[in-house]
């Protein structure tokens, strides 16, 4: 499972999240593969897994005989497990690519853009003109935002 977290964080996703779609249950998602589920996950995750099981079995049974090199990699199955799915998952992604996923991360801005975006986002008041019902965001200032941090942790 590690394998395939780091491969979609790192390699798939290029350090991207789409935190929004992470919660929406619908093809409308970049998340949503396959109807509603990523096939390549699992085959990467049992291709990962099942090395080590010939050596799990002869250690859960001592009646079980298996080659000593079975037993040697059940030794060092979260090593094997990891690279194993690691490598699987990307070759799947990119022999079977999701389009709205690719799309998606090759449409978006550098980590440290995407971050000053957020930060200018959430810096902000929403103002809601009460005759015309019209939302506007305004940002803080510094003053502004140093003391609606102390009034929200209680300081």
């Amino acid at each position: 499972m590690i394998g395939l977290m780091i491969a979609s964080f790192i390699v798939i996703h290029r350090f991207r999240l789409k935190v929004d779609d992470l919660y929406v249950g619908n093809p409308s998602s970049i998340y949503w593969f396959s109807y509603g589920f990523n096939w390549r996950a699992p085959v990467a995750w049992v291709m990962g897994t099942f090395p080590s099981l010939p050596g799990f079995i002869a250690n859960v049974n001592p009646k079980v005989e298996v080659a000593a090199g079975w037993s040697h990699v059940f030794s060092i199955s979260f090593c094997t497990g990891v690279g194993i799915s690691f490598v699987v998952f990307i070759l799947l992604h990119y022999v079977f690519p999701a389009p709205s996923l690719q799309a998606w991360v090759a449409s978006q801005r550098s980590a440290r853009e995407t971050m000053r975006y957020y930060n200018e986002m959430y810096d902000c008041i929403e103002v809601i003109d009460e005759e015309t019902n019209d939302k506007e965001f305004v940002s803080l200032s510094e003053e502004e935002k140093d003391s609606s941090d102390k009034s929200i942790s209680g300081f």
